[in-house]
């Protein structure tokens, strides 16, 4: 929906959906085990895997850890944003431009503090780079949207090729 509000293709819309759609079943498959919900829970953790509450629930070294940080983190991620929508929605008309406040960083900053410390990891830095760089070469060239969805391809292309070689 965002793609195509911004002007972008339907299909990039689309693949990124699926892309997103699939990254949160991969962060089901990896919580699982860690928080073991049953019933009528599962429903409720859907609602709340977030990046953010995924990182927070994988970087704790107990289980119990683990289960605090994701539900703490995913309801509070839930509630506030939610909340800030309706702020958001309610408020708009007060505020001209949010880029006066910075607000439009606002999400790319929480996203550079979740992935800076697996910056750390072996390999990551180059990984960025190669995702970085196909942005950058792609933005003139594609449609709103397929930028993201070309540096996906190119860390998965980057990924596949070096754990080939290191293989070899």
């Amino acid at each position: 929906m965002a793609v195509a509000a911004a002007g972008g293709a339907p299909l990039a819309g689309a693949v990124t959906a699926v892309l997103l759609g699939t990254r949160n079943g991969l962060y089901g498959l990896r919580l699982a085990p860690v928080l073991e919900v049953r019933g009528w829970r599962k429903l409720v953790a859907a609602h709340v895997v977030s990046d953010e509450s995924v990182a927070m629930a994988l970087s704790c070294a107990s289980r119990r850890g683990s289960r605090l940080a994701f539900w703490a983190t995913g309801a509070s991620v839930f509630s506030f944003w939610n909340g800030a929508t309706v702020v958001g929605a309610l408020g708009a008309r007060m505020l001209d431009d949010p880029r006066v406040f910075g607000l439009d960083a606002a999400v790319s900053g929480a996203f550079l503090a979740l992935v800076a410390p697996r910056l750390r990891d072996r390999g990551a830095p180059a990984v960025v780079a190669v995702a970085v760089a196909a942005s950058l070469v792609t933005i003139p060239m594609l449609p709103v949207g397929f930028p993201v969805l070309a540096a996906a391809a190119a860390v998965f292309a980057f990924t596949h090729v070096r754990a080939g070689g290191e293989g070899a």
